[in-house]
């Protein structure tokens, strides 16, 4: 039978014509009672229902306490069933009650398994059950075009950590110890991971995240908060919150996270990348015109009004042959090459031979030590798809991170020496010969971004200016928008030089080489001739970004 569906939420109705759950649910057998907690002395706890007791387990005459995953599923059942037939607003007061309000839940099934999960003592188990319940309703509301709740989901915890800050020590034990886990997940790594999908620009752009905070307010969230004064302000965002979709991405490559936050990280890190690169097309071309005041204009990027300049360079660089090009044309000289011919071909690709730059011969010659550790038993052999895949992420780790926690040398290494653009185009280039292994470079600068998190953004400076020109490096030549450098007349070059040397490159220590590509009279000749594929547009919510299944070893069998 198939449940009905609530009417939607109007904040003229009474909230209890919301009350009555599904057919569907009420057809559950109904559990034991059990009462609120409150203030007052507890009791010694009843015995924990039976295996036989359950709905959900089979009658096979083996009686026993319930596990802990058989506790986390009845409530995992009750919340799939609950967000895909009752409406968003109904949804969130019912989370409140079961996990943060500690009373009033419709369901006393699924309010007696976290009772269960409470007398077991179990904190593990409960903060699993939490989480993986908060992206099983993120899930659902990514798919039916609900992002705006998970803002409002994301503040029930702002409002619970407030209201429990205002109560004084319960006499129930069991109380305490709810209100001690609630406070240890919002105080979690886990609890930061879900407020990412949260960030501002991954809403729709025809939401109004301001509207929406305000529209909406449980009555349970409303009466725990209503004695308390209102909440200080909101400390301005971490910086590492800038790069939200190498963050995601981390998420949904970690195999110990549950399926769906696996699932929601990968839309949403598909939804940035995509946010990005349209949102940096737009700027580029607007800023171009002389009749648009640059203060209106959003610049997605933290590297200032001279990301102009930059891009010009970044684009400039690529020479007579595109980066692209250079790419198919190494894949189609190493098709039946040995290892070994391959390793030394590919040494040439990304460094050329005759540049003669200190910094760089020191890189090549780091780059030649480490490709002669790769596969050395495997000299002789033919090149296949396995070796060439993973002689691709060695070097990717080998450039940003080997142990995917820390930097490695040689990224210390190219980024001390003022190399920033030189590194992000290596990167480039061998996620354009190996379209495969972008998911896990994208990990390695995640890695990178919680590694440098715990520091201030002046102690790191140089590191984000990095991860700036990375995203903007990727943006212009892996995506479907084509930059190319248009001849202008001197009129207009000179209004377009004197609006590009309108602001002083703070960071250029950090990039010496793009300094002085920047400081070339050559850009102020050109304009940025922007080319987009007439089906681009920001992808659905459905959509998946599923890393490729890498090629097994022949060697293997």
């Amino acid at each position: 039978m198939t449940p009905t569906r609530l009417p939607r939420f109007h904040p003229l109705l009474p909230w209890s014509r919301l009350r009555p759950l599904s057919k569907a649910s009420e057809s559950l057998p109904p559990s034991p009672a059990v009462p609120a907690m409150s203030d007052r002395p507890s009791r010694q706890p009843s015995a924990l229902p039976t295996a036989t007791d359950s709905p959900n387990h089979p009658s096979d005459g083996a009686a026993g306490p319930l596990t802990a995953a058989q506790i986390q599923e009845t409530v995992y059942n009750y919340l799939i069933e609950l967000v895909q037939t009752h409406a968003p607003e109904y949804v969130l007061d019912e989370f409140y009650r079961l996990f943060l309000g500690h009373q009033g839940a419709v369901n006393q099934q699924a309010l007696h398994a976290i009772y269960q999960l409470i007398f077991l003592n179990d904190r593990d188990a409960f903060h699993v059950a939490i989480k993986r319940t908060c992206y099983i309703l993120i899930n659902n509301w990514i798919s039916r075009r609900y992002g705006k709740f998970i803002y409002h989901l994301i503040d029930l915890f702002d409002q619970a950590k407030t209201a429990n800050l205002s109560h004084s020590v319960s006499h129930s034990v069991s109380l305490n110890r709810l209100r001690e886990w609630v406070h240890e997940f919002i105080q979690s790594d886990d609890f930061e991971e879900l407020k990412l999908f949260a960030a501002r620009h991954e809403i729709e752009p025809t939401e109004d995240v301001s509207q929406t905070l305000t529209q909406w307010t449980p009555p349970v969230a409303e009466r725990a908060t209503k004695a308390v004064s209102k909440a200080p302000a909101q400390p301005e965002p971490h910086w590492s919150s800038r790069y939200v979709g190498q963050l995601l991405v981390a998420q949904s490559a970690d195999p110990d996270n549950p399926k769906e936050q696996r699932e929601a990280a990968a839309i949403y890190a598909r939804q940035w990348r995509e946010r990005f690169k349209f949102d940096l097309a737009m700027y580029m071309a607007k800023s171009q015109s002389l009749r648009i005041d640059r203060r209106q204009l959003q610049n997605p990027t933290n590297l200032g009004d001279r990301v102009l300049k930059i891009v010009k360079s970044i684009v400039l660089r690529t020479g007579n042959h595109s980066y692209v090009s250079l790419a198919n044309l190494f894949l189609q000289q190493t098709q039946g090459l040995q290892f070994s011919g391959y390793k030394k071909s590919l040494l040439k690709y990304l460094i050329l031979e005759n540049v003669q730059d200190r910094t760089i011969q020191l890189i090549r010659q780091k780059l030649q030590a480490k490709l002669d550790d790769i596969f050395p038993d495997r000299y002789q052999h033919a090149l296949s798809d396995w070796l060439h895949q993973q002689t691709c992420r060695e070097l990717i780790e080998f450039l940003t991170t080997e142990d995917l926690k820390s930097p490695s040398r040689l990224f210390l290494l190219i980024l001390s020496n003022g190399s920033a653009l030189t590194l992000a185009i290596f990167l480039l280039k061998l996620v354009l010969i190996c379209p495969s292994t972008r998911s896990h470079l994208d990990l390695c600068i995640a890695r990178l971004v919680k590694y440098y998190e715990q520091f201030d953004e002046q102690d790191c400076r140089w590191v984000v200016y990095f991860f700036d020109i990375f995203n903007v490096t990727f943006a212009i030549h892996t995506e479907n928008v084509r930059y190319n450098l248009v001849p202008i007349d001197d009129e207009a070059a000179n209004g377009s030089a004197e609006d590009a040397t309108a602001s002083d490159l703070s960071e250029e220590r950090y990039d010496l080489q793009l300094r002085r590509s920047m400081e070339s009279p050559k850009l102020d000749r050109y304009r940025l001739f922007l080319q987009t594929a007439a089906s681009t547009q920001l992808p659905s919510t459905g959509d998946l970004f599923e890393e490729p299944v890498p090629p097994s070893d022949p060697s293997d069998g």
